[in-house]
């Protein structure tokens, strides 16, 4: 056998982590999207219910780990307000983000048990 059938788990951590990502690659992608939606607004939760958080250290700094560089942030962001599924609010010490109010239940109902409301859709065949 080749030096590539083994796992370096020295380089890759744990090795159950590697064996999610070769699974996730073999999703489709439409279910990409799905998770990383439901990963994201998963960010938005606090205390279990669906809150503003700040940009620069709650969601910037964990998108990418749920993106896994297949989505890019910023288009990401773009496409978000360009649907007006979220929102930013200037304050002194940033920028908070947060879902508008009119899809907060459609956000809310997707994360908890996957159901697709019309946005959530909409959304899916925006992102890049």
């Amino acid at each position: 056998m080749s030096k590539i059938h083994f796992v370096d788990c020295t380089y890759d951590g744990e090795v159950e982590q590697v064996f999610k990502q070769v699974e996730e690659t073999s999703l489709s992608r439409g279910e990409l999207k799905k998770k990383f939606l439901a990963d994201f607004f998963q960010l938005f939760f606090s205390n279990g219910r669906l809150g503003r958080q700040w940009e620069h250290k709650i969601i910037k700094p964990r998108f990418a780990g749920i993106s896994q560089n297949r989505f890019s942030y910023n288009e990401v962001i773009k496409t978000m307000k360009g649907l007006n599924v979220i929102q930013l609010e200037e304050e002194k010490e940033g920028v908070k983000m947060f879902i508008n109010a009119d899809f907060k239940e459609d956000v809310v109902r997707f994360t908890k048990d996957g159901t697709m409301s019309k946005i959530i859709s909409e959304l899916m065949s925006s992102l890049p």
